[in-house]
């Protein structure tokens, strides 16, 4: 009798269980093959799935269209101005290139003396030689505080925004040359060979405006060098505008990442990796070149 009260009641709890489990199997999701279902509850995040990649720093244009806009437009208003630009050099006040250097002087002197017994007299003849040195200087130019790569990426990242904006663009050798094969040939007896005549002349000649970019080296600058720029009416000489850059940029916001650590994680806060101590020098010329349109946009 007592064995079948324990068999009855063991069949009990097994279809009791048999119950529970079937009710939970329906409420569970099932296994549907290997075609990209998942295996978790539904209605949960899968965990496996990758983070999504942070989104990428907004590219800033420079020179703003905005900028660029108003400066062809204010350019154009005023009859398309002609610019020469001076790369790391100044229009100088040196009236001549050629500098005077050592001077010498040279006295030869001869005597000659005659006489009779009532009269003496002594006859002097002085003739003066100088030589003169002189060298040629070119007092307009600077020293480099960057390589000559460097420069060819400033120069293009400050013209192109100006070319593409519609200006004209003069280049100082090309209109000095120039100008002094024209005066060649209409006088070939009286040749010009002070680069300083010829400089103020090709300018007379063939610009309206004159940019002078001016580099200076700083050890604080994220470029390394101190930039100073100033533009000058040519026919005048009245400066039109005038303004300079340090070379310095706001740091990048710093981060605040995880770290693990014996026991677990602490909170850290980094520099960001992008944040070296260079800019790129074509990056710099491109924001140059805005600042020029924004004090040339008041034409």
């Amino acid at each position: 009798m007592a064995r079948r009260q324990i068999a009855a009641a063991v069949v009990v709890a097994l279809a009791a269980f048999a119950v529970e489990a079937a009710v939970a199997d329906s409420t569970r999701p099932a296994y549907r093959g290997q075609q990209g279902q998942t295996l978790y509850r539904q209605g949960q995040p899968p965990v496996l799935t990758p983070a999504p990649a942070p989104a990428a720093p907004a590219v800033v244009e420079v020179p703003s269209p905005q900028v660029r806009d108003a400066f062809r437009t204010a350019y154009r208003r005023v009859g398309s101005p002609r610019l020469a630009v001076f790369w790391n050099r100044v229009f100088s006040d040196g009236l001549r290139d050629m500098q005077a250097g050592n001077r010498i002087v040279i006295d030869a002197t001869s005597a000659r003396a005659s006489g009779g017994a009532d009269k003496t007299y002594s006859e002097r003849q002085s003739d003066r030689i100088v030589v003169r040195a002189e060298s040629r200087t070119d007092s307009g130019a600077r020293i480099s505080p960057v390589t000559e790569i460097g420069e060819f990426r400033f120069q293009a990242g400050y013209l192109q925004p100006l070319i593409r904006a519609g200006a004209n663009v003069i280049d100082r050798a090309a209109i000095m040359r120039i100008t002094d094969a024209d005066r060649r040939l209409r006088d070939s007896a009286v040749p010009i060979d002070d680069r300083q005549l010829i400089e103020t002349a090709a300018l007379k000649d063939h610009a309206d405006l004159l940019i002078q970019i001016a580099l200076s080296p700083s050890a604080e600058s994220r470029t390394g060098a101190f930039f100073h720029v100033t533009v000058l009416e040519v026919e005048t000489g009245r400066i039109r505008a005038s303004f300079f850059h340090d070379g310095t940029f706001p740091e990048p916001p710093a981060e605040k990442v995880w770290k693990a650590v014996r026991g677990g994680y602490i909170q850290v806060t980094e520099k960001p990796k992008n944040a070296g101590p260079k800019i790129d020098l074509e990056r710099m010329g491109r924001i140059l070149s805005e600042e020029t349109m924004i004090a040339l946009a008041g034409f």
